[in-house]
């Protein structure tokens, strides 16, 4: 039987997704129509959910995901309001954001461990008096925000993108800044709707002390052992912490 020629077809992906993806996705509908403004108050929970022809549980999976995107603002008694700034919208997959089990965050770890390891070392070998500056005043920040989780997590992040700057490998770089603002997401996202997660911060920033005294003295080995310990504490903190079915 004679084959047909598929060459010049062009189609578009099939996509899966979940019900709160579609949610949010006609709530972007509603934004980009200007059928919702920049700080105008939502629907009612039952109202909005009645609009759209889905379950309360189902829109408020939906909503959870925009407040913690800082999409959607939620006033105590008040509400939910589209927030004033329109460009918090992810440039990656919304299914990032409802990686709710363990599994997505712990393997998006075990990825970063292996590059990290290597990024801190050459980070060692490499680093400059600007990079150690620029590491030292981002860990400053860190002390100063321990009463504040969600700016400490956003320092965390920045410590890590400027040790990778400091491999002055732009490999390392371009992968560090992705795998960093997936897993700072994810993380955020999990961490804000498990069960129960054991937060140690003074312990968090110790090892972040350490791994920059390791680091300006040129001590490569103890770096990469030091963030490996470090990650390997994360993983054990997130397996015994997160307890939330996979779906």
């Amino acid at each position: 039987m004679a084959q047909k020629e598929m060459n010049n077809i062009t189609v578009k992906t099939i996509k899966k997704e979940t019900l709160s993806e579609k949610i949010i996705s006609e709530i972007k509908n509603l934004i980009d129509s200007g059928q919702i403004t920049p700080g105008s108050r939502l629907p009612s929970e039952r109202e909005f959910a009645g609009m759209l022809g889905v379950s309360r549980p189902s829109l408020r999976e939906a909503l959870k995901a925009l407040v913690v995107l800082g999409i959607i603002i939620n006033k105590q008694g008040e509400g939910n309001f589209l927030s004033e700034n329109n460009d918090k919208w992810p440039t990656e997959p919304l299914s990032l954001f409802f990686s709710l089990k363990k599994g997505a965050l712990i393997d998006i770890i075990e990825a970063r461990k292996g590059i990290e390891m290597h990024a801190v070392s050459l980070a060692a070998e490499r680093r400059t008096m600007e990079d150690i500056n620029a590491i030292k005043a981002i860990l400053k920040k860190m002390r100063q925000s321990l009463n504040d989780y969600d700016a400490f997590l956003q320092y965390d992040m920045d410590f890590h993108l400027a040790i990778s700057m400091a491999t002055k490998n732009e490999i390392i770089i371009d992968l560090m800044e992705k795998i960093q603002k997936i897993s700072f997401s994810t993380r955020n996202t999990v961490w804000q709707t498990a069960d129960h997660i054991e937060f140690n911060i003074q312990s968090d920033l110790a090892k972040h002390e350490a791994l920059m005294e390791f680091i300006v003295k040129g001590d490569a080995e103890k770096a990469s052992r030091c963030i490996a310990r470090h990650l390997d504490e994360l993983l054990a903190r997130l397996k015994r912490g997160v307890t939330r079915e996979e779906k």
